[in-house]
């Protein structure tokens, strides 16, 4: 399969389209969340105190990554789909689980931060999410490396695998989750591109298949041919093929048996009208 642009029809378009726009918005939520990470671990007073403007910005990063997440997820699905392969499509379901635990997560903290005592739920949710998470992109990357071949673009397909391995086994860890997150940036870029050049069998290709399809079944339908048809047939058959015809094509093109062609083409050739070799 060669690597050249996206080769989809409309309706996987939609669905790799989800994958790009999830893998984009990962990217701000992924620096949001490093740069508060940063900020926590420089102050862990900020952390605990949890200012107005700190815990906007963490609801805001949250809510982008659990976007990201749910797109990113469709487009999985939509890739398992695509090239009949059961494991993008498993990865996407456990993203969209993450991605549905996340929303609630970002409900309940939104509302703990008039009602407190809501926090606390939200955050033992939000880890169950972030597992989830992880989980979710070690499966993408293990379902990028076993597609490699069929997406193109091998070692770019392994290389997005890799990291996107690695980053799910941060993110599970919950304590350097943050590590996770760094190496979701390159991530993101890197899976963006390929769901962008994900193709199976181009539409020009179809089309030919499909147009070949009909005219061998209108061949088949024509009406029995008398010999000196046939005879006419083959002939102007070969005129057009100066140079050199397929016994089988020629008998599909016609809707004959090979075995009337290679009779009409002896009997030209005893008579000087046709010459092999």
């Amino acid at each position: 399969m060669s690597a050249n642009g996206p080769c989809f029809g409309s309706g996987e378009m939609g669905g790799l389209k989800s994958g790009v726009s999830g893998c984009v918005l990962l990217l701000p939520a992924s620096f949001m969340t490093l740069i508060l990470t940063i900020l926590g671990m420089a102050n862990p007073a900020l952390v605990v105190a949890s200012p107005l403007w700190y815990s906007i910005t963490e609801m805001v990063a949250s809510i982008l990554i659990v976007i990201g997440i749910l797109l990113v997820s469709i487009g999985a699905m939509k890739l398992g789909t695509y090239y009949k392969n059961a494991l993008p499509k498993v990865a996407g379901i456990i993203g969209l689980v993450a991605g549905i635990i996340g929303i609630v997560s970002s409900i309940l903290g939104l509302i703990g931060l008039f009602a407190p005592v809501l926090t606390g739920i939200a955050g033992i949710i939000g880890i169950v999410m972030w597992i989830l998470m992880g989980v979710f992109l070690i499966l993408l990357g293990v379902a990028f490396i076993v597609l490699r071949g069929e997406i193109g673009y091998s070692g770019l397909s392994l290389g997005t695998g890799i990291m996107s391995i690695i980053a799910g086994a941060m993110t599970c860890s919950i304590f350097i989750s943050f590590v996770g997150i760094a190496i979701l940036v390159p991530t993101a870029v890197c899976a963006a591109y390929l769901f962008t050049k994900a193709k199976g069998i181009p539409e020009e290709e179809a089309k030919k298949s499909k147009k070949l399809v009909v005219r061998l079944a209108e061949a088949r339908a024509k009406k029995p041919m008398k010999p000196e048809e046939i005879e006419d047939e083959v002939y102007k058959y070969v005129r057009k093929h100066p140079g050199g015809i397929d016994v089988a094509e020629c008998a599909d093109s016609l809707g004959i048996s090979e075995k009337d062609v290679e009779k009409v083409v002896n009997a030209l050739v005893k008579r000087g009208k046709l010459e092999i070799g």
